[in-house]
């Protein structure tokens, strides 16, 4: 047996080490990324210096003398190194080892985002930084930070109709912090420090309250600052936040010189401190607070004076101190105060312009009510952009935005909060993210205070938010192909062993090709809210965009060797792109295999080989026939040709030997000298001799011939 080098120690932990007290039963242990080991114990939290051998004790605050709440019975960190720690009766206690200080989080029956139970019987920390609470009484509950990056604000009174109030239509921040919250059912003052609202409504028997409960636009004086203007359903208030007084300008037909409109619905103060006034059927009002004079600016085209229906939705000051303002009909027009002329922007591109920003750029962004936004740069009248729903915005109502310090631009719109950065785009922010829904009433919902924070109002109430700290989610999914089946085959399986999402290869015969890929990814902050792609290499030639679909299928496969990718994004489109992959081979069947190709090609081969052969000896065959033939015709020729020769040597022979033998036979009868007769005799014995061998070398050749 082989030794183990690892020896597990008892460790006296007590008030000997570093501590005044017994740390009483040890619950759970958590060991930090800087090597410290922490303790949940029954009497509070433990910090044990494993190489200094020293332990230091932390104790949350019991809620009361009766109850000690210090009892934990389980542990966990999280990624900005706070700990969270579970109780059997006092729900969850976090802890900031920064600063040494505890938070108790406990299950509240009127706030349905509170805890569900107080008795936490453990605690979890995910890879995606999600806090996961179980408890003894059963379920579950999940707090995902990166989710509610929106804190709501709910504003309320003793006796008031929660509903009602909350409905949010405007927001200020003044110089010491104090928000000034505008609903339809009156005025709020929120002490951001102190966590405390007063509220102001209409009161019929006090002349210094407030002239409509429905407030519209609160804007503060920036050359007073004990000064706010408080638009409303019902007349214009001046708003004195030492005396708390309210003065009243109303709509007078015996006084032309006044407002011309009740109903309120934008205002302005310009850089020499006159005030503008933007009605819902009075027109444009210039108000000179020094002198008390209403200038009334209405609708007439004589006056080239286009204001279309007298509705102001909007007003807007830029670098030079000309005056913007949106209304219905075409929608824009300038005022330069130099001149005193207007300049309408007569063009459909900005009908009923709703919201103004001018950029650092010295560029203007127009929200428009049906038309999306537009850059506009107004020295050379010429739009730069466009964006509206087809090229990236949720929806073209858009109501109001701004910028930040990072240049990013804040769209209020119809739909909710959307962030547009000229880099990475559009970002949209909805309910589900902690965003408030849009009141049915708008006013200046989205509003950007003196901190930097931006506030966005709503009908929950209104969200409050530092721009910069909006970050994305950087943690990708993590991702898994959890089954691979027939397709339309669900009665049989695929045969493999393991788990699916370990195997990194799965043969299959060539009849299992209608495949069916299930595949997730494991990030649960909004999982209907990742995303997926995937690519099944040697047939597809890019990537499909499933959405948030988890199912990929593919029909008729040949045999072959594929691999299925598929990658994941979380809700912030922070994209896994290593993902997941397995690799799928289709094996052919016995007559499609490599070995019966190789088969196939040596039978091809040999009856090629077969049949050259054949042909080959087929050809000799002919060609020694053909060349016998003609050797057979030659021979013949020559014989033909010797039996003309001899016949014609013999004839040739034969007459002057005919012509020798008559002569001399009758010389030998005619002399009767012995020496002639001799000789004679001789000369007719050869030529009968010669005639001899002629006549038989004739027949020879006859006979050859024949």
């Amino acid at each position: 047996m082989d030794e183990f080098n690892n020896i597990i120690k008892k460790s006296e932990l007590s008030h000997h080490i570093n501590s005044k007290r017994e740390i009483g039963s040890v619950e759970s242990f958590c060991k930090t990324r800087d090597g410290f080991i922490w303790i949940a114990t029954t009497v509070g939290l433990c910090k044990f210096n494993l190489s200094a051998n020293e332990l230091e004790l932390y104790q949350p605050i019991p809620v009361s003398k009766d109850i000690v709440a210090n009892q934990l019975n389980s542990l966990t960190e999280d990624k900005e190194g706070n700990f969270w720690a579970g109780t059997t009766i006092e729900g969850l206690i976090k802890f900031d080892p920064k600063n040494g200080k505890f938070f108790r989080y406990k299950n509240y029956p009127d706030d349905h985002n509170s805890l569900a139970f107080n008795g936490v019987l453990t605690v979890y920390t995910d890879r995606s930084g999600i806090l996961w609470i179980g408890y003894w009484t059963g379920g579950i509950s999940k707090w995902d930070k990166q989710k509610w990056k929106f804190p709501l604000y709910k504003i309320s009174s003793k006796g008031d109709n929660v509903l009602d109030i909350n409905n949010v239509n405007t927001i200020y921040e003044d110089k010491n912090r104090n928000l000034w919250v505008g609903t339809q059912r009156g005025l709020y003052k929120y002490d951001q420090d102190k966590y405390f609202s007063k509220f102001y409504k209409r009161n019929p028997n006090n002349t210094h309250s407030l002239s409509c409960d429905s407030v519209t636009y609160i804007l503060g004086d920036s050359f007073n600052s004990s000064v706010l203007w408080v638009g409303t359903e019902n007349g214009l208030n001046e708003f004195n936040t030492e005396t708390e007084h309210f003065s009243h300008y109303f709509y007078s037909t015996k006084h032309t010189a006044g407002i011309s409109e009740n109903y309120i619905k934008c205002l302005l103060i310009d850089h020499k401190g006159l005030l503008w006034i933007g009605t819902r059927g009075g027109g444009l009002i210039k108000y000179d607070k020094k002198t008390g004079n209403f200038i009334r600016f209405l609708n007439d085209p004589n006056k080239e004076i286009i204001i279309g229906n007298n509705y102001v939705h909007c007003i807007y000051e830029d670098y030079a101190g000309n005056i913007w303002f949106g209304h219905d009909d075409h929608g824009l027009s300038k005022y330069d105060r130099k001149s005193g002329n207007f300049t309408n922007y007569n063009t459909e591109n900005f009908f009923a312009a709703r919201t103004f920003y001018e950029n650092k750029n010295k560029k203007m962004w127009i929200g428009t009510y049906q038309d999306g936004i537009y850059l506009f740069d107004q020295l050379k009248n010429d739009i730069i952009s466009h964006f509206t729903i087809e090229n990236g915005l949720r929806d073209n109502q858009i109501n109001t935005l701004l910028e930040d310090s990072l240049g990013n631009l804040w769209i209020a719109s119809f739909s909710g909060l959307t962030r547009y950065s000229p880099i990475n785009g559009f970002k949209y922010y909805s309910v589900s993210e902690g965003i408030a829904s849009v009141p049915g009433i708008v006013g200046r919902n989205l509003y950007r205070g003196i901190s930097g924070n931006i506030y966005y109002c709503g009908k929950e109430g209104f969200n409050a938010f530092n721009p910069n700290e909006i970050i994305d989610d950087s943690t990708p999914p993590h991702v898994l192909i959890k089954k691979v089946s027939l397709f339309n085959r669900t009665e049989e399986k695929i045969e493999y062993d393991g788990f699916i999402s370990e195997l990194k290869e799965l043969s299959l015969s060539y009849n299992q090709n209608d495949l069916s890929f299930q595949y997730v990814g494991l990030h649960y902050g909004e999982p209907l809210k990742n995303q997926y792609k995937y690519i099944l290499e040697g047939f597809d030639k890019n990537w499909n965009d499933a959405g948030n679909l988890r199912t990929a299928t593919y029909t008729n496969l040949d045999p072959g060797t594929y691999i299925f990718r598929v990658k994941a994004s979380n809700r912030d489109g922070i994209w896994n792109v290593k993902g997941a992959s397995i690799k799928i081979i289709i094996n052919p069947p016995i007559w499609a295999t490599t070995w019966a190709y190789l088969l196939y090609i040596i039978l091809t081969i040999s009856l090629i080989y077969f049949l050259w052969k054949l042909n080959v000896r087929r050809i000799r065959t002919k060609h020694e026939y053909e060349m016998s033939k003609f050797e057979a015709e030659k021979l013949h020729e020559v014989d033909e040709l010797k039996s003309r020769f001899f016949a014609n040597i013999s004839h040739e022979f034969r007459t002057p030997l005919t012509l020798i033998l008559g002569p001399a036979k009758d010389v030998i009868e005619s002399t009767k000298e012995l020496k002639t007769k001799q000789d004679v005799g001789l000369i007719k014995g050869n030529a009968i001799r010669l005639l001899g061998l002629v006549n038989q070398l004739l027949d020879l050749s006859k006979l050859e011939a024949g």
